[in-house]
C-alpha cells in the first residue's frame, strides 16, 4: 500500500508505505498500529504517546518517525481546513 499525503502548511509529501505491524519504537515494544491508534483517539502531540506508550522515550532514534505519524494525522486536518 502506498500512501502519500501531501502538507499544506510546509508544502511537504510524506510518504508511508510501511506495514502497520512494524516495529517504531523497538526500546520499548510500540508498533506502528499502536502509535496510529493513540493518535486517532486524540493523543496528537509526541509528549501524549511519550507518557501513554513511552515510545520515544529511551534512545530516541524512533521519534522522528513518530514525529512524521504526528505532521500525517495534523496535515489531515490542514487538508479538511482549507477545503472548508
Amino acid at each position: 500500500m502506498l500512501i502519500i499525503i501531501v502538507n499544506i502548511a510546509n508544502n511537504t509529501l510524506v510518504n508511508h508505505s510501511r506495514n502497520p505491524l512494524m516495529y517504531v519504537c523497538i526500546c520499548n515494544d510500540v508498533k506502528e498500529k499502536q502509535i496510529k491508534a493513540a493518535i486517532a483517539s486524540g493523543i496528537d502531540t509526541l509528549d501524549g504517546l511519550k507518557d501513554t506508550l513511552d515510545v520515544a522515550t529511551c534512545c530516541g532514534c524512533c521519534e522522528p518517525m513518530v514525529n512524521d505519524y504526528l505532521e500525517e494525522h495534523h496535515a489531515k486536518f490542514d487538508v479538511l481546513a482549507y477545503a472548508v
